[in-house]
Order: C-alpha cells, then structure tokens, then sequence
C-alpha cells in the first residue's frame, strides 16, 4: 500500500499542489542570562489568518519549569488553560481560570541531562480579530530520560477582543538558555 501512496501523492501538480502558506515573521532567542526572563515578539502585522510560534526551550535553574505566554502585555486574569498530559506511565488533566497568563507544558531544565530541550507548536487562530476571545492550542513535549518528561495538548483563551499585536513568552522567572529560539510564523487565509 505504501507505493501506491507515493505513485498519488508524486502526481499531485498544478492547482492542487501545496504551495507555501507560512511566511516568517520573527525569531527570538535567548541568552541565558539577563535580559533574556521574557522574550517577546513585537509589532506583529494583522495581515495574517492565523499565528504559528515554534520553540525550542529550556532553563538555566534545576527543576521543572513550564513556559508562559502573555499577549499584549496583558497580566491581568484574562487567561484560561486546559491540558491533558502524559509521561509513559500516566495521564492526567488540568485546567485553570482567571490566571495572569496561558500555560503551556514541558519545559527542559537546567539539570542533567544537558542536552535536552523542550519543543512546542503554538497555534494561534484567528489573532487579528477585533469581535472575539482569541483561542491557542499548543503541543509540547519534553525528554529528560529517567529524569522525567512527557507530552501535553494545552488550549489557552484569552477574554479580550483585542486583535493581538505582541506576545510575551516567559519561565516563571527563570531565564531562558541560549538553547531556547522560537520562530514565529504568520499562516495566510
């Protein structure tokens, strides 16, 4: 069967092709150090259908760490969060409303082992509208080997009708190590 699905998909052409819908916007890094507690991408264009961030993520401090996302500044409690994660051996699910910001899972930490980073995919749907919430859904995952890790799927609405100029990422006060970039991509209609 696999053939076969490769002979359909080489004849794809023409109007049926898929032509590239992500543009680049930005990319922010950090430095492992002041100033680098948040990264922020800024002065975000309202041309686009949707958002996209891609990171790769970790701390400098031991333990865990989660990643948060602010927009426009906002730290008022404008922010709800579901997730459900999971480790190999058990799931679970959380949620919070009223919070100062969104919430997204699995972070990689400054202990051992060294090598190791978190990753997410942040999609941000519908973010210039002026008449509606704005609603994200996020994948991220983490693998420490036996010092832990999982994969969470994590939905965050914020309660504004502001379209979104900027977006703020932050750990908790920890600061991001130069391993940490994320790419943010605008997603045309």
């Amino acid at each position: 069967m696999t053939p076969m699905l490769g002979i359909m998909a080489s004849s794809i052409n023409g109007s049926k092709a898929i032509t590239g819908s992500f543009e680049s916007i930005a990319t922010v890094t950090g430095t492992g150090a002041s100033p680098s507690q948040t990264l922020t991408f800024s002065s975000i264009p309202g041309t686009y259908k949707s958002l996209q961030i891609r990171g790769t993520y970790k701390d400098t401090v031991a333990g865990s760490t989660n990643l948060y996302i602010q927009f426009n500044g906002d730290t008022a409690s404008n922010y709800v969060w579901h997730n459900i994660n999971g480790d190999g051996s058990s799931a679970s699910a959380t949620g919070g409303t009223a919070y100062t910001y969104g919430m997204i899972n699995y972070a990689g930490r400054g202990s051992t082992p060294t090598n190791t980073v978190g990753v997410s995919i942040t999609d941000i749907i519908d973010y210039a509208s002026t008449t509606k919430f704005k609603t994200s859904k996020i994948f991220s995952g983490v693998d420490i080997n036996t010092a832990g890790g999982g994969l969470a799927l994590t939905s965050v609405l914020w309660r504004s009708t502001s379209a979104i100029t900027s977006i703020t990422l932050s750990m908790g006060g920890n600061y991001f190590s130069d391993a940490s970039t994320f790419a943010l991509y605008g997603i045309k209609g």
